[in-house]
């Protein structure tokens, strides 16, 4: 079971969509680079989807994918991988 610690902030709840991935970078701990690098070695492919107001193309993931994001940054953070 995860810990509380491991999940994505109630303010990142998901939508219908998902979760966008720049907005979870930005409350994770790690740089956005290095976001992208935690998704990267963990297989994830992002969907592409509208917007915020409807208004150009933003990477979407699933909130399970998220939670696996959120765990993983915050193993990187602790220095534990």
């Amino acid at each position: 079971m995860p810990d509380a610690a491991d999940t994505p902030p109630p303010e990142l709840a998901a939508t219908a969509d998902g979760v966008r991935l720049a907005e979870l970078a930005e409350s994770l701990p790690l740089s956005r680079a290095s976001v992208f690098e935690v998704v990267k070695a963990l297989g994830i492919t992002t969907s592409k989807g509208p917007g915020p107001g409807g208004r150009g193309r933003v990477a979407w993931v699933t909130a399970a994918e998220a939670e696996r994001i959120t765990a993983a940054a915050l193993a990187v953070d602790r220095g534990e991988v």
